[in-house]
Parts: C-alpha cells; sequence; structure tokens
C-alpha cells in the first residue's frame, strides 16, 4: 500500500484545524504499526518453511540411524511448535490492531476520506483473511469492526454491506445498534428491513440481552417495526 507515502509524515498542529491534523497523525501512526507487523508475519512464514524443510531432510537421515537422529528430531519439531505458536500470537495482535484501525473510523469521515477506497478493502479483506486463518467465523470478524464498518461503507455508498454490518451487530452486540437512517432506508427500499427487526427479536425473546440494556434493544426493534408499518 502506497498510501503512507502520500500521508506523509506526523506534523505538529499550527493553523490547520488541530482535530484533522491529530486524526491523520493517527493514522500515520497506526499505518507503519499496520505494516511493521505484516513484515513480521512475512519474516515468520519464511523461518517455519526453513524449519519445516529441515525437518523433511531429518526425517529421511533417521530412516537410515533412527537413535541417532532421534533428539534432533524432537528438538527440530518443539522449535516448529514454538514458532508456531509465536506466528499465531503475531496474527493475533495483528487482526486485533486491524480491528482498532477500521473502528476508529466510527464517526470520523476525515478519517475515513484520508484513505482511499481500494486500500480500506485491503484492510477489510486482510482482517478477513487473517481472522479466517485464526479460525474465527465470518460473524465473529464482522462483529469486531461493526461500527467502522458502518462508517466506511457508508461513506461510500456501498449500503448492502453496512446493513449486514448493521444485521450482524444486532446479533452479537450485548450493548447497542448502530442504526443509520440511509442505511436502514436503504433496507426498507430493498425490502430486507425484516432481518434486522428478527435479529433484534430473536435477542429479546431469548434474554440474551441484560436487563439494564433491553431499552435500547426494545427502542430499537420499536423503530423498526415502525419503518415496517407493522
Amino acid at each position: 500500500m502506497d498510501y503512507i507515502d502520500e500521508l506523509g509524515t506526523p506534523i505538529s498542529p499550527q493553523n490547520s484545524d488541530t482535530s484533522d491534523i491529530e486524526t491523520q497523525n493517527h493514522l500515520i501512526c497506526g499505518i507503519r504499526e499496520f505494516e511493521s507487523l505484516q513484515q513480521k508475519l512475512i519474516n515468520r512464514e519464511k523461518e517455519i518453511a526453513v524449519l519445516e524443510q529441515k525437518l523433511k531432510d531429518e526425517n529421511n537421515r533417521i530412516k537410515q540411524n533412527y537413535h541417532k537422529e532421534l533428539n534432533s528430531r524432537i528438538e527440530i519439531e518443539q522449535k516448529i511448535d514454538e514458532f508456531k505458536d509465536e506466528l499465531e500470537d503475531t496474527y493475533k495482535q495483528y487482526f486485533d490492531f486491524i480491528c482498532k484501525i477500521v473502528e476508529f473510523s466510527h464517526c470520523k469521515s476525515k478519517y475515513v476520506e484520508s484513505v482511499k477506497k481500494e486500500d480500506w478493502f485491503e484492510i477489510i479483506d486482510r482482517a478477513y483473511d487473517i481472522g479466517k486463518k485464526l479460525g474465527y467465523s465470518e460473524q465473529y470478524i464482522n462483529s469486531r469492526m461493526s461500527c467502522g464498518l458502518i462508517a466506511i461503507y457508508r461513506y461510500y455508498s456501498e449500503y448492502e454491506k453496512a446493513y449486514e454490518a448493521t444485521v450482524i451487530m444486532a446479533k452479537t452486540n450485548s450493548v447497542w445498534i448502530n442504526m443509520e437512517a440511509d442505511v436502514l432506508k436503504w433496507a426498507k427500499d430493498n425490502y430486507v428491513l425484516y432481518r434486522l427487526e428478527n435479529a433484534i427479536e430473536r435477542r429479546l425473546v431469548n434474554y440474551e440481552i441484560d436487563y439494564d440494556k433491553r431499552n435500547t434493544f426494545e427502542d430499537a426493534l420499536k423503530k423498526i417495526k415502525q419503518l415496517r408499518g407493522v
């Protein structure tokens, strides 16, 4: 991604809007850390590939001299396991950081427009790729970034994707649902608003929401029913 070069280095507030500068500085620092984690993953994967090849070579030698090579084989296997554990930890750090980059977009249009559309979508795709490597479901991955996804997709008028993130938020969030008017209008116009209604109603019926948060979900359900005219 080349947008970090376009953004330049962090700057100190002078005569321009302080909030915009802070947002840009935050973005620059974030992308740099993003790229650092990505390089760390690449290096670790290369190290694992080298060790796995070494293990194959050891296995061939073990067939000829099993007892002599057994300890070496065990050591290599242990080392590979250690590297894989470290790789998984790095994947988790990488995934968490991507989610933070996306989630920071919530209610920050200046932040969203600071990055090109194709770069945002690459970051989001990377979150799904890494999440799947970690064994996370698509719904869980989406739930970790719901508000940020809604903000980004709305900015680029990707209302179908924004609505999907809204429905998943209704299914997974235990505090609130980010229901944007333009996204709800798209859902109503496309006759899919019932999906959000069903998701909220199911959470309430199954008592998945804590008592002190039920009013929030009940109000959301009431709003959806009014929009649907039911």
